[in-house]
This record gives C-alpha cells, sequence and structure tokens, in this order.
C-alpha cells in the first residue's frame, strides 16, 4: 500500500498521468518521458500496492510503472520482461520492505522458462529497509515521511535489527543456464537490508548505474552463486557502511567463472563495521573471476576492528581470479594491506595506482599456482610484498623496479632446465651444466642467476633449444651472478646482455670522514678482474646524502668498494650490493 489515498483508475496513457502529476503531484515527470508515450504506463499511486502496479504491466506485456513523489510499503517481484520501474526522484519515491524478513525488490526468471528474463529497468528510487539503522542517533534524512521503528545504531551492532530480507534480489533455475539478462538500473539508492544487492542467480549483460548500496546488515554487493554471472558493470557507484563486506563476490562454483566484470568511478568504503570482523579483514572479497577490473575507483577506511594484522582493502582468493586489473584506483586506507593476492590460479595488472601510505604495505601476493603471473607497473607509493611459493617463486614481474617474475630452481637433470611460462630463474645448490632449454617461444626473454652453491657453465651447441655463444665457446654465470638469454625464430638461444657479476660486501662506514676521504671494503666475486666497472646500493635500499658509492674490480675475484665524502659527515655503516659488469 501507499502512505496517501488513492484512486481507482488503474491504467493511463502518457498524457493523462502527465496532466494528473502536473495538477497534482510535487516532483517532475521523467526527463525522457516522450521515449515511453508508446507504452501503457502505470501510475503506482492509483493501485492498492506495488506489486498490483507491476502485476498490470506484466500483464498487459510489459509497460512502465511510474512512482510518485512517496513512500510505498511493499514487496515487489518482476517475473516477465520488458518491465520498468521509474521513480519521481530517488529522493522523494521510495519503496520501502514491509516486515525484515523479506526482499524488496525480485528480478525472478524461475517460472520464465527457457527463454528467462530480458530488459527489465528500475530507476529513480529508494529502496528503504523496514527498520532504521540509526546515523548519529537518528534515521536523518531518511526519516522523512517515515513511519519505521527507530531500532539498531550502526555505531553499535549489538543494536541492529534482525534482518534477513536484501534489497534487490536476482534469482533463477540452478544451475541451468536461464537467463536474466539485460537489466539496467540507474539512480537507486539501496539502504539498511541484509545485503543491499544480491545476485542469487543468473545475469548476463547487466548495468548499474549512480546506484548507491549502503548501511547493509550484511553484504552491500553479495554475489554467491553457482549460476553464470558475466558481463556486469558498475558505473559510479557506492557500496559503503556495511557490517561485513562492500563486495562479497563468490562464483567459485558456477559452471563458468565470473568474466568481464567492471567497477568503474566506484567509492568502497567504511565496511566491515562489525565488532567481530577482526581476522582476514577485506571490503571486497572475490574468488572464482576469470576476468574484471577497477578503474578510476576508490577504497576508503575499511575493517576499523582488525587485530591480526591481515586486514585488507581487496582481497583476492580462492582458486581462480584470473585477469584482475587495477588501474587508477586510489587506496585510502587505514590498516594492513591495500590489496591480498593469495589466488592459486591467477593474473593481472595493476598500474597507475596511488596508495596512500597509511598501510604497513600497499599489497600482498602469496600465489602458488606454477601458471600464475601478475604483472606490477608504476604506482605512487608502492610498498609490496611478494611471498614466494613452496618453489621459491613470488609469481610477479614489478616493471618500476626492473624485476622479473622469480622462479627457484633447486636441481638441474642431463643439463636441461623447462623455461615454459618463465622469465627469471633462480638456479641453486650448484655448480651446473647447461646445454638446452625447453618450452621456449621466439621473442621470449629468460634470465639465470645463479644462487648457493656453484655457478652455471652455458655450453655452445647446434640442437633445438641449445645455446649460440660467442665464438662457441662456454659462457660462466658466477655465483651470484646473472645473465639473460633471447629465443630467436632459429630455436636457438642468444646471449642478451653480458654476464653480471655480482655479491654482498662487508659492512662499510661508521666512522668520521673528512671531505674527500673515503670509507673502503672489499668482496669476493667470481670472476671478477682488475678494471671491470660496477655499481653498488646499500644492501637496506636507503640513500645517505652527502656521500658517493663507487665499486671497481681491484683484483682477480675481487672487487672494492668506496664510500667517500662530499662534505663532513659520518656514513651509516652497512653492507653494499655490487654489481660487475664484463
Amino acid at each position: 500500500m501507499r502512505e496517501t489515498g488513492r484512486m481507482n483508475l488503474r491504467i493511463l496513457t502518457a498524457a493523462t498521468v502527465l496532466t494528473l502529476c502536473l495538477s497534482a503531484c510535487s516532483q517532475t515527470t521523467p526527463d525522457n518521458w516522450i521515449a515511453y508515450r508508446t507504452n501503457t504506463i502505470f501510475n503506482a499511486a492509483l493501485f492498492p500496492s506495488p506489486q498490483a502496479a507491476v502485476s498490470a504491466a506484466e500483464a498487459a506485456g510489459g509497460g512502465t510503472v511510474f512512482f510518485p513523489c512517496g513512500t510505498y510499503i511493499g514487496t515487489i517481484r518482476i517475473t516477465t520482461s520488458g518491465v520498468t520501474l521509474r521513480g519521481a526522484n530517488r529522493n522523494c519515491a521510495i519503496l520501502q520492505q514491509p516486515s525484515p524478513d523479506v526482499d524488496e525488490l525480485t528480478i525472478d526468471a524461475t517460472s520464465a522458462g527457457t527463454n528467462g528474463l530480458n530488459y527489465n529497468q528500475v530507476q529513480d528510487l529508494t529502496l528503504r529497509a523496514a527498520q532504521c539503522i540509526r546515523i548519529a542517533g537518528s534515521c536523518g534524512s531518511q526519516a522523512s515521511g517515515n513511519t519505521r521503528d527507530l531500532v539498531g545504531d550502526r555505531s553499535d551492532p549489538a543494536t541492529l535489527p534482525n534482518s534477513t530480507g536484501s534489497g534487490l534480489v536476482f534469482v533463477g533455475i540452478l544451475p541451468q543456464f536461464q537467463p536474466n539478462d539485460w537489466n539496467y538500473f540507474l539512480n537507486l539508492t539501496i539502504t539498511g537490508f541484509y545485503n543491499g544487492i544480491d545476485i542469487r542467480g543468473r545475469t548476463i549483460w547487466t548495468k548499474f548505474d549512480h546506484v548507491q548500496s549502503i548501511f547493509s546488515l550484511n553484504n552491500g554487493l553479495n554475489v554467491a552463486t553457482s549460476a553464470v554471472v558475466n558481463t556486469v558493470s558498475f558505473y559510479d557507484s557506492q557500496f559503503a557502511w556495511s557490517q561485513k563486506y562492500g563486495i562479497y563476490w563468490n562464483t567459485s562454483s558456477a559452471p563458468t567463472l565470473s568474466q568481464i566484470i567492471n567497477f568503474i568511478q566506484t567509492n568502497v568504503q567504511n565496511n566491515q563495521l562489525s565488532g567481530s570482523s577482526t581476522t582476514n579483514c577485506a571490503a571486497a572479497y572475490f574468488s572464482g573471476i576469470n576476468t574484471a577490473s577497477f578503474q578510476n575507483s576508490e577504497f576508503e577506511s575499511d575493517c576499523p576492528h582488525a587485530t591480526d594484522g591481515n586486514a585488507t582493502e581487496v582481497l583476492l582468493t580462492g582458486k581462480y581470479a584470473e585477469a584482475f586489473n587495477f588501474f587508477g584506483v586510489t587506496f585510502n586506507s587505514i590498516i594492513n594491506y591495500d590489496l591480498i593476492n593469495n589466488a592459486l590460479q591467477t593474473s593481472g595488472f595493476v598500474y597507475g595506482n596511488t596508495f596512500l601510505n597509511w598501510t604497513t604495505n600497499s599489497m600482498k601476493t602469496a600465489i602458488t599456482g606454477q601458471e600464475a603471473l601478475v604483472e606490477i607497473g608504476a604506482n605512487l607509493g608502492n610498498n609490496p610484498v611478494y611471498i614466494l611459493d613452496v618453489s621459491g617463486n613470488d609469481h610477479v614481474i614489478d616493471h618500476a623496479s626492473n624485476k622479473q617474475a622469480l622462479y627457484a630452481m633447486g636441481s638441474v637433470e642431463n643439463n636441461t632446465i623447462s623455461v615454459l611460462g618463465r622469465s627469471y630463474i633462480e638456479l641453486y645448490y650448484g655448480p651446473y651444466t647447461l646445454e638446452t632449454m625447453t618450452g621456449g617461444f621466439p621473442g621470449q626473454t629468460v634470465t639465470l642467476e645463479a644462487r648457493v652453491g656453484g655457478g652455471i657453465t652455458i655450453m655452445n651447441g647446434s640442437s633445438p633449444g641449445g645455446f649460440l655463444t660467442p665464438s662457441g665457446q662456454p659462457i660462466k654465470i658466477p655465483l651470484n651472478g646473472k645473465m639473460s638469454f633471447i629465443f630467436g625464430s632459429d630455436a636457438m638461444w642468444h646471449p642478451e646482455s653480458p654476464v653480471t657479476l655480482a655479491g654482498i660486501s662487508e659492512t662499510i662506514g661508521g666512522s668520521p670522514l673528512k671531505a674527500g676521504q673515503c670509507a673502503s671494503g672489499s668482496v669476493n666475486i667470481e670472476g671478477a678482474q682488475p678494471g671491470m666497472a660496477g655499481t653498488a646500493a646499500a644492501s637496506d635500499g636507503s640513500y645517505q646524502a652527502g656521500f658517493t658509492v663507487q665499486a671497481l674490480g681491484t683484483a682477480n675475484n675481487t672487487a672494492t668498494v668506496n664510500v667517500c665524502a662530499i662534505i663532513d659527515g659520518t656514513p651509516f655503516a652497512k653492507t653494499y650490493n655490487v654489481r660487475l659488469l664484463q
């Protein structure tokens, strides 16, 4: 029912409704009214309930149900295609849940057969829960014309209503591929429900534009289904002030993983407000993803009660989180991480984002899938943690620091290794001899580094996957040295760079120096020769103004590091990473 009076007239032409509104309504008519002039239009104010108006539109084969300003108490279930719900303005046209245990607006394809539902639209409305969640002690502007009980304070979870009904719901027959597609939601506020948006069945090619899901007692957006959910986009939308997740998306049990999921100019903030959200807290949770992205969006101030040091704005987890990209996203966080990726099979790009450094670290990866690979580009304030899997692989390429994806090997059999899906390989417990590398493709570059035990001898050969060395002579990569090779169209590996000889110096510095004086230390580097040019940088990554650092091969297998004062001062005592070029 509607809280104001009603008339007996049910079906009106566009001209009649326009005339009624001009004389009796306090709101403007739809700005694209002409688009509906050939449709049957139903004025919800003239029906005994919102569902009665929708049923009339469905019986007519589709149409527009128009909601003038007012509060309409009752649930709505759309079961046919081509129905549009349109309010005068979402600030004044309100669909209110009649009781906390029912869903307010359901797009229901269950009885629609194999053709399902298509082309339903909802816009310019507020969906409001039956019971109010106080904001700073009152319902604020949301209480206008409201007869709801003032129960529950979002700052005191113990007082929140015991609600199980969601705001906007998608359902259909599971696990069939029953369409509930091409839906469009524009200019909606969904407030105070258990889940604001709850996708329980299939939907594809569905768009949300300027949709606000706030003050949810569970999740702002809840996608937990075995149905197909693909090509869903959110533009200029918000998920905020939820007791649990702002976004929870788990389609790992669906017959196909979710793909082409886009969040563009989306705000996610102040979620996980429940006092029980203390461990493994995340504002947005994703699992079962094939393709997704956040673009020009923002995360802010989530997980305020987290205590385990593992809270994050975004969590990519489970078996699949593939092709998940972040571009132009601002993370304004006060917790431990902005992004955690511990999915098994995962890939994607993290480029051009801003990490505002309120967190301990910008991101953490703990990826274990053998073929998984994430690429990190230039980001403002990036301070990542890359955790190795049991094989020593971190599965991350960091272009900003010129870091290749690391793959560690502890043995070599028959003088050959596989480089399938690998770009940077550390060989432990040598020395080793290599004659071939298998699994390469033309243009692929692979860097080899000798770690712990001994060096690597690269043999010249003529078999496919073999090495073509300068003058046909073996190449020796000493311990802690590295060298890059590129796979040519001749199916052979060619040296792409000279061998880099590397080592770590003894501690240098700690005593005062006059301008022009130097503190020196040596480092043993296999293959070093007098006169070799080199570079040195503090092992802890720090830089101290007022001093220069130089490295030079000074003897066979020995390099010297000089820390020289430009002005009087004391260089910090530290070790240095040294690289020499042949």
